[in-house]
């Protein structure tokens, strides 16, 4: 989806105003500074991050960890591995889909149930059979939720649960796709990358920087008397434009109580008390 973004609140402007023509401050930098903020605020409330992480860091190794987390434990809801040869004898034996069959442990008595709805050797396959999975939200449905809301569970059957449309593939197919999946983790907070970068954000995670300028844009117009950044962004994740929204409802709040701040001290002592760039050029 194009995101659109809009700093349309009268009070944000009219402090910035302020802060331009009473306090002094560098239009363009002032500018460029709340535009790293947004952005710095929309990639804290980007997926992924840790628990009672949400809007506090722009991305962390545990966030990065936990991205990972959710992936493998989404994919095995709907896939699993095994040794290419016995996938091979399963096939070969019982043939590719609505595979039940009952096998013993070997040199045990204790028997298990295969009860898969299909087998493949194919990487794209099992990405197309993963995408078909997914609910609205991204997510497969939750197996260990019974009923029609679960929409996931099967049956029950010697000790496990059994989930439905499960795809079996081999351990290095399984692998190099769950691989796939882990490189794409930091796209979601990427969306801005282009105007990050442009804009000489220094703090963006390595794995989020590694997806490069290839979302959204960033330009300029203006003079320094009326100057602004042209920003865009693009995402596929649900809920990302009321991301948007939040963020630049969140600098607003927070750029016009620390101009407040600023301006409230400036009229006590005549002094500008900030370690803003633009209130220092």
């Amino acid at each position: 989806m194009n995101l659109k973004i809009e700093f349309n609140d009268l009070k944000f402007r009219a402090a910035m105003k302020d802060a331009v023509e009473k306090l002094r401050a560098n239009g363009p930098e002032l500018v460029k500074e709340e535009a790293r903020l947004f952005i710095g605020e929309y990639m804290k409330r980007t997926p992924p991050f840790t628990k009672g992480n949400y809007g506090k860091q722009l991305g962390t190794k545990d966030d990065l960890e936990a991205g990972k987390n959710v992936i493998k434990g989404d994919l095995a809801q709907v896939a699993g591995h095994g040794e290419r040869g016995f996938l091979e004898f399963v096939a070969d034996t019982f043939g590719k889909t609505q595979i039940r069959q009952q096998f013993f442990k070997k040199g045990t008595k204790d028997p298990y149930l295969i009860d898969w709805d299909k087998v493949s050797f194919d990487i794209g396959e099992l990405a197309r059979h993963h995408r078909s999975q997914m609910n609205k939200y991204g997510r497969p449905p939750n197996i260990y939720k019974m009923g029609k809301k679960g929409a996931g569970m099967a049956t029950h059957n010697i000790g496990r649960w059994v989930a439905r449309n499960k795809v079996i593939v081999p351990n290095d197919v399984y692998f190099s796709y769950l691989k796939q999946l882990y490189d794409a983790i930091g796209a979601a907070k990427a969306t801005f990358n282009d105007a990050a970068f442009a804009l000489g954000m220094k703090r963006i995670p390595p794995w989020v920087r590694r997806h490069g300028t290839n979302f959204g844009s960033y330009s300029e117009q203006g003079d320094p008397s009326n100057f602004s950044v042209l920003i865009s962004g693009k995402s596929h994740v649900p809920g990302a434009q009321r991301t948007v929204d939040e963020a630049i409802a969140i600098r607003a709040k927070k750029f016009i109580a620390e101009m407040k701040r600023i301006m409230n001290e400036f009229k006590r002592t005549g002094e500008i008390k900030t370690r803003r760039k633009s209130f220092n050029t």
